[in-house]
């Protein structure tokens, strides 16, 4: 398996997988390292959080000692409790986690060679597909990069995936003035006619929305009477779908901090769990001559169940029965926290 691959088993399926196959006091054990690196793996970490890390990563390891003896810890077990140390002397593990070199690592193993001077041949060919020109060298330079690189390639842009990164820290805050911020947003494809006139009560949900976001009242002569409806975006390097094509979308179901249980506007930044019909993008009017285009995500969300089944922390349980109507239906996409990955079962003929 590959670092992206552990890290998702770790931190998205390991709970529910392994829930049946372990006994319940080594699964309890298994979920402190998970909270563990969940508090760990985040974009931006508070002074809080990255105590409440290293705590559980040291009651893990207790919890490992007791459980199965001191000779199961490892070496890279006891560093484990050294990791809120890099954090606070060098900042969130997204800037020094090794993602990025093993892609490139990975890059360079396709490489061909003539199994003779590999070195230099990776060099070559590293030059080659790398943005390094001329323009931005010191002359000094200029005649060494000409030995080692063919000048009639032309330089392509070696990035890093977001794939190789945990879903990223998306949500704004209420009070903020970045609802009109679409800078990270890229439209993909649309649904049915490439603009589509709304219903009177769409039209009429959009303003509550609009004046919830902007804490004043917004008159529907300002909101625009017209949309386009997109069945995916691309919203900071991630990949956001829909179900707008009745086909069943991996990356359809979210959540975000927008709607209470009773599908009312909520502050709270309590998420929950919501799946997207389609985008809309929408123009309002909010001075005089000024449209501010905005976009939503069209969600339905699932209600909470009366028990969470025994399921442990970070796993959450939500009732199939969806919630739809009103105006917190219109989900702000840069109120959404993450993507969520999901299964079906039934509890009680439920």
């Amino acid at each position: 398996m590959t670092a992206k691959e552990w890290k998702n088993w770790v931190l998205v399926f390991s709970l529910l997988c392994l829930d049946g196959l372990l006994p319940t006091i080594h699964l309890k054990v298994w979920q402190t390292f998970v909270l563990a690196c969940k508090h760990f793996c985040q974009p931006c970490i508070e002074k809080v959080n990255l105590v409440i890390a290293k705590n559980l990563m040291v009651k893990f390891c207790t919890q490992v000692t007791q459980l199965y003896g001191a000779q199961f810890i490892t070496p890279n077990m006891h560093l484990h409790c050294h990791l809120h140390e890099s954090v606070r002397n060098f900042g969130s593990m997204y800037g020094f986690w090794l993602f990025s070199f093993e892609r490139y690592n990975g890059i360079m193993s396709d490489f061909h060679t003539n199994k003779k001077n590999i070195e230099e041949q990776l060099m070559k060919k590293f030059l080659m597909f790398s943005t390094t020109t001329e323009e931005n060298l010191d002359t000094e330079f200029h005649s060494h990069l000409k030995r080692l690189s063919y000048s009639s390639i032309s330089p392509i842009q070696l990035t890093s995936s977001g794939l190789l990164t945990l879903p990223t820290s998306m949500i704004t805050d209420i009070k903020t003035d970045c609802w009109s911020d679409l800078t990270h947003i890229t439209f993909r494809h649309t649904v049915g006619s490439p603009v589509s006139v709304v219903g009177k009560e769409f039209h009429y949900n959009l303003c509550k929305v609009y004046s919830y976001m902007y804490r004043r009242e917004v008159s529907v002569d300002n909101v625009s009477g017209v949309c386009t409806k997109y069945s995916s975006v691309h919203f900071k390097n991630e990949s956001l779908g829909s179900v707008s094509n009745k086909q069943p979308d991996r990356n359809s179901h979210v959540f975000a901090s927008w709607a209470d249980d009773d599908t009312n506007f909520s502050d709270s930044l309590t998420p929950r769990l919501g799946k997207i019909r389609h985008f809309v993008h929408n123009v309002i009017e909010l001075a005089v001559g000024e449209p501010v285009e905005h976009v939503f995500a069209y969600i339905d969300w699932f209600k909470t169940p009366s028990d969470q089944f025994g399921y442990l922390n970070p796993v959450s349980v939500w009732s199939t029965k969806l919630q739809n109507d009103g105006p917190a239906s219109f989900l702000p996409i840069q109120r959404i926290c993450g993507k969520a990955a999901w299964r079906h079962e039934m509890h009680n003929s439920q």
